[in-house]
């Protein structure tokens, strides 16, 4: 069983001035009923529902606040018309409010309990911006399309829909790992070059691979430094999962590669895959967690 309410925390670190932008408070949940079956109340003052999407979890808790949220969420009610409600009710302070709101609406976007109209805020705290470089998490209509390209991959993977590919809750992860998820990332400089990334669960060994680059001679290694601490940080819960370790050994991040040029300095030669792929000897990198 789910609890939504648990002190977590989820996926990148919130970027709060974006959050409490505008934006943030002009767009406008809606509750997806289809989504949800058999929603129950609870002896404890909370309730429960199964998700259509994850009947996997069981049923998924959620206190009084978060159910007021979820019925609040009627495709009238901004996100600041939430928190004024909220306020209403609870007499908490409005940052502490909006900072809840924000979790809460979060998780519930990526159960597909609820969808974002307009703009979705949401997705701005995947996004890395530096001086000189632009990393985005792709989206999933971007990375189909970059699957889609790609002879070798499209008719292999798995890819999430809206959502789903940003989850890392433990329970949660078990149906994403278990399912190969497949992740993207775009890195673009100041040119305009831009090179992508797809990342994959390996379920046999529990580890994240790269598996595939795009324009790989465009990615420096003062890039891939910041996009390896990009990834990790993004799945920070997912790599220190207990469900995810075997045998007290780290979880690690590995590409491999035709050539002995290590993609990165913090990656480590672990061995050569003999004729794995095309009748060529592939080399094995790890990048230690």
């Amino acid at each position: 069983m789910l609890k939504i309410w648990d002190d977590e925390s989820y996926g990148m670190e919130r970027n709060m001035n974006r959050s409490t932008s505008e934006v943030m408070r002009n767009s406008r949940p809606i509750k997806m009923d289809e989504n949800m079956r058999n929603i129950k109340v609870e002896g404890d003052n909370s309730f429960s529902f199964v998700s259509t999407f994850f009947s996997v979890l069981g049923r998924i808790m959620i206190n009084k606040a978060a159910f007021n949220i979820l019925e609040y969420c009627d495709g009238d009610n901004s996100v600041q018309d939430i928190c004024h409600l909220l306020n209403t009710k609870y007499d908490i302070d409005e940052d502490i409010i909006y900072k809840d709101v924000d979790k809460t609406l979060q998780l519930f976007w990526r159960l597909k309990v609820i969808k974002m109209t307009g703009e979705n805020y949401l997705l701005d705290r995947f996004v890395y911006i530096s001086d000189k470089l632009k990393i985005k998490y792709l989206q999933y209509e971007e990375l189909l399309d970059l699957v889609s390209n790609i002879d070798s991959l499209k008719d292999s993977l798995v890819i999430a829909e809206e959502g789903l590919g940003l989850l890392n809750n433990e329970n949660i992860l078990k149906l994403v790992w278990s399912s190969g998820i497949i992740s993207g990332f775009s890195m673009e400089d100041n040119n305009g070059n831009v090179a992508k990334i797809i990342i994959q669960p390996n379920i046999k060994y529990k580890i994240f691979e790269i598996i595939y680059i795009e324009d790989e001679d465009k990615l420096p290694e003062r890039w891939t430094n910041i996009l390896i601490s990009f990834m990790k940080k993004l799945y920070r819960e997912t790599l220190e999962a207990k469900t995810l370790v075997e045998d007290g050994e780290k979880v690690v991040l590995i590409y491999k590669a035709f050539n002995k040029v290590v993609l990165d300095s913090s990656f480590k030669a672990i061995g050569i895959l003999k004729k794995e792929y095309q009748q060529k000897d592939v080399y094995v990198y790890s990048s230690e967690q």
